[in-house]
């Protein structure tokens, strides 16, 4: 039984590392796909801005009819959105994952019940 609880501390230690590894490339990669996406983000808002603001100012002046302004004004909007969506999106899957792997770590314990099952 001794020999039984060794192993199951070993291998407690082992997963707690292994899972501690993943928990920092998780977070490395949640950091990446910020930063990419925010500066996608941005370049993507700043387009879709100019789409938004020359709708607005074209139809008044009668340079796009209201068949026109309609295409033009939800594109902007979508330009600016999507990217933000999709960053959202990756960002939160992988931190929910990463609270995934918190959980699991700190709820994880060894073998013990299962050995004194045994018993």
């Amino acid at each position: 039984m001794i020999i039984l609880k060794i192993i199951g501390w070993i291998l407690y230690i082992a997963l707690k590392m292994v899972i501690g590894v993943i928990q920092i490339v998780l977070t490395f990669i949640a950091t990446c796909i910020c930063f990419g996406g925010g500066v996608f983000c941005t370049i993507c808002g700043i387009i879709g801005f100019v789409f938004v603001v020359a709708s607005l100012l074209c139809l008044p002046s009668g340079i796009v009819t209201v068949k026109e302004f309609w295409p033009m004004f939800f594109l902007g909007i979508a330009l600016g959105a999507v990217p933000a969506f999709i960053t959202n999106v990756g960002v939160e899957g992988i931190a929910g994952s990463l609270f995934q792997l918190l959980l699991l770590t700190y709820t994880l314990k060894p073998a013990d019940s299962a050995i004194d099952r045994l018993k």
